[in-house]
């Protein structure tokens, strides 16, 4: 096929950080196949209208500005509605959106997720109540990454810690068997194909900022390939990173979704090529896009 022209949109604040990140191995895996990759900054983004002028658009940005992401949604429809081609998305903005809010996320799948309330400051004396009974709550922060802003309380305290606070997810603490699992899913047009899956083993409660964790490559049976794609399909997202929790044998709850999962971490501990399965994935999923 054709060289394809990437533009992927990631931060670039200094070199140590860029190559800790899964940027450079995605770039590697696309110039691999003949295509060309343009970095965009996330420091710096260029207009919508710029980073629509490619074949294939990729948000690798910590970005969660609304603003940033209804211009290019807004970009987007104009360009359709002229006529002009709009290059495969990863991610569509209103997808990546909703990704980044844990609470528009279990609004979508409110059956696969442990019980969870929203605390909005007006109606917390009943969310707490409606978790008195638990052992511990997990308190988030909805726009929260690498589980900033996550606490572990009995209900009590998190009643009077966060009593009157307007702008946390409260959600009942089901410990893990072993680990927390990510399985890297990528999506298109009912194409799905499972990148990676592996548990990660942390030494404290939780996985994230501040904590040693420990990653171990799982096999991912049929109830899983189901679940993961359920929710990738349900959510929009091309590619995606879903943290879940073993319940019991062929029984997952759901944790969150991550719109830009990481995929250095089975490639360089796990020796799974997630970045290349990525790279094929966006290549094949352009040749059916331009066929339509």
């Amino acid at each position: 096929m054709a060289n394809l022209e990437i533009t992927l949109l990631t931060s670039a604040r200094s070199d140590e950080v860029f190559d800790k990140t899964s940027t450079p191995l995605i770039i590697d895996a696309f110039e691999s196949l003949g295509h060309h990759v343009t970095l965009a900054s996330a420091e710096h983004p260029p207009t919508p209208d710029e980073l629509l002028m490619c074949d294939v658009y990729i948000d690798r940005s910590p970005i969660t500005d609304t603003g940033f992401f209804m211009s290019l949604a807004y970009a987007i429809q104009k360009r359709r509605a002229a006529g002009k081609t709009v290059p495969l998305l990863v991610d569509n903005p209103f997808a990546t959106l909703i990704a980044s809010d844990k609470r528009k996320t279990h609004a979508l799948f409110p059956a696969l997720i442990p019980h969870t309330e929203n605390l909005d400051g007006t109606n917390n004396t009943a969310a707490f109540a409606a978790m008195a009974s638990y052992e511990q709550v997990v308190i988030k922060d909805p726009f929260g990454w690498y589980s900033h802003g996550t606490e572990l309380l009995t209900p009590a305290e998190a009643a009077t810690t966060y009593a009157d606070v307007t702008n946390r997810v409260m959600q009942k603490y089901i410990p893990f068997k072993r680990g927390v699992g990510r399985i890297v899913v990528a999506n298109y047009a009912g194409d799905t194909e499972v990148l990676s899956n592996y548990l990660m083993i942390p030494n404290d409660w939780r996985t994230g900022v501040g904590v040693t964790t420990e990653f171990v490559a799982t096999s991912c049976p049929p109830e899983l390939t189901q679940f993961a794609t359920k929710i990738t399909r349900a959510s929009g997202l091309y590619l995606n990173g879903i943290d879940y929790i073993e319940r019991s044998e062929g029984n997952y709850a759901l944790l969150e979704t991550n719109a830009v999962p990481n995929l250095r971490v089975p490639h360089y501990y796990l020796g799974v090529n997630a970045p290349g399965a990525f790279a094929s994935h966006v290549e094949r999923s352009h040749k059916r896009m331009s066929r339509q």
